[in-house]
């Protein structure tokens, strides 16, 4: 049996993702990734057939890790660990964002984690059309704020410092001080925008606005 055919999709997903975070995505090639391992190209086209279904592999492997154990009653807490964890998985794999926004098709962990998140969302009491805007709207700021930050990673925070220094207000000139500080910010920017989303998810399942909100 030669090597290739002892490989499994998973080898090449192991693969890829290493590579990335040694070279970048934008130089990760289905070649590269089969000299990695010792195969020819060929080998790779038997379980991905082109780059974009290795990415939305790779995307796949990496939300596992945001799949985190729920505890019924803390739905709050739980929704805003989950997106801190996102957070950091497309910080670290920016490309993987476009990945899931152009996906036709869902992955399995993807549906998993978004099934958690609905369901987080039906406990505090959301129903309907209700519980369906709130889950867009949670979807939708966790993954626009990851893509936003990591999009031009490594370089995300030197960028936006330079951005923030070309602006006339002097704050937005005082943020872009350095890169340290745009991250910073930045974090404090995704933390306010987070809250922002759960406490009105809250507010709405209970119908007042002396809902439990996000600490």
């Amino acid at each position: 049996m030669t090597r290739s055919g002892r490989l499994r999709a998973a080898d090449f997903i192991d693969a890829a993702l290493l590579l990335a975070g040694e070279s970048g995505y934008a130089n990760l090639t289905l070649k590269q990734i089969g000299q990695h391992l010792g195969v020819d190209t060929t080998a790779v086209y038997r379980h991905f057939a082109n780059k974009d279904e290795l990415l939305a592999a790779m995307l796949d492997r990496s939300m596992d890790e945001a799949i985190l154990p729920a505890t019924p009653g803390h739905e709050i807490e739980w929704l805003e660990r989950v997106a801190w964890k996102v957070r950091e998985i497309f910080m670290r794999h920016p490309p993987l964002v476009m990945a899931l926004v152009a996906r036709e098709t869902g992955n399995p962990n993807s549906f998993t984690l978004d099934n958690r998140v609905i369901a987080a969302f039906a406990a505090l009491g959301l129903q309907g059309d209700d519980l369906v805007a709130h889950f867009q709207a949670y979807d939708n700021f966790v993954l626009g704020a990851s893509l936003v930050d990591g999009i031009s990673a490594p370089r995300h925070w030197e960028l936006r410092a330079l951005y923030f220094r070309g602006m006339d207000h002097p704050a937005m000139v005082s943020a872009g001080s350095s890169d340290e500080r745009v991250r910073d910010l930045s974090e404090d920017a995704f933390r306010r925008g987070l809250h922002a989303v759960i406490d009105a998810a809250a507010r709405t399942a209970a119908g007042t606005s002396n809902a439990p909100t996000s600490g």
